[in-house]
């Protein structure tokens, strides 16, 4: 196949999706253990400058008082994948393959973790 600018501004467009899908499913899991394990409201979150930052930051905390382990897994590549969200949206570098798949794996690595909580 060959990549024509049409072709690679198709694709990246789907590979920015991909990532931003797999970023907004942690990002609804950290609100969901927000909201009903840490039992904090909404509108505390919505009042914060970066909500994102706040919610990893919390649920690291909740995450690090149950499990070292996976405190450790968690904080390592919810990072990560924050970084490439900002990239896919924000960022003037090209977003392939290679990162959507690689937001993709981390999202199914963090999951797991998410869901104990």
């Amino acid at each position: 196949m060959t990549y024509t600018p049409k072709a690679r501004s198709v694709y990246a467009f789907i590979a920015v999706r991909c990532s931003a899908r797999s970023g907004d499913s942690c990002v609804q899991l950290m609100k969901h253990i927000w909201l009903l394990r840490m039992k904090k409201a909404e509108q505390e979150l919505a009042q914060q400058g970066s909500s994102h930052v706040l919610l990893i930051k919390s649920v690291g905390e909740v995450i690090k008082k149950s499990s070292a382990a996976s405190f450790y897994a968690f904080n390592g590549k919810i990072w990560i994948l924050k970084q490439l969200r900002t990239s896919s949206d924000y960022g003037n570098t090209p977003f392939g393959k290679g990162d959507s798949a690689k937001a993709l794996s981390l999202s199914a690595d963090i999951t797991p973790i998410l869901k104990k909580y």
